[in-house]
């Protein structure tokens, strides 16, 4: 896996927001939850990162995520019927705000999480993100209409 710094991590992080990064080359079998989810709940470790509510976008081959300090962005993510290979992504970027020590954790945690290649399963608007230790349920945001 690739380390990106600073020019491309703007990039990456525009395409989370437009919800760009979507590469119709890219090789993704099954349904992949596409959209933007927040994380609800977790289950398996008291106070875990997930605790905070975390913002997860996916698209057919992209998967941010972000807490309450960085924003991380992975490119040409392949995604399986179960499973997010974040750790097979061409590209994982993130912005390099200086956080203090409890955010800076928070952050690691998810990364790793997520660097783990977590397996994912949508029912309806309810996504279950896993690994080994760590069940987190997220549920979709839905775009409001301009008013």
């Amino acid at each position: 896996m690739k380390r990106v710094t600073t020019a491309s991590i703007v990039g990456v992080l525009a395409l989370a927001g437009c919800g760009g990064g979507d590469d119709p080359e890219q090789e993704v079998t099954g349904n992949p939850p596409i959209g933007t989810f927040v994380s609800t709940s977790d289950i398996g470790e008291d106070g875990s990162a997930f605790s905070t509510p975390v913002k997860v976008t996916i698209g057919r081959a992209f998967v941010g995520w972000k807490a309450r300090c960085n924003g991380f962005g992975a490119e040409h993510v392949p995604i399986t019927d179960d499973q997010l290979m974040i750790a097979e992504a061409s590209s994982v970027g993130s912005t390099l705000i200086g956080c203090a020590q409890p955010l800076q954790h928070q952050d690691d945690q998810i990364e790793a999480f997520f660097n783990a290649n977590p397996h994912w399963q949508l029912d309806g608007d309810r996504l279950t993100l896993s690994d080994d230790s760590v069940e987190v349920v997220l549920r979709r945001v839905r775009n409001r209409p301009n008013s």
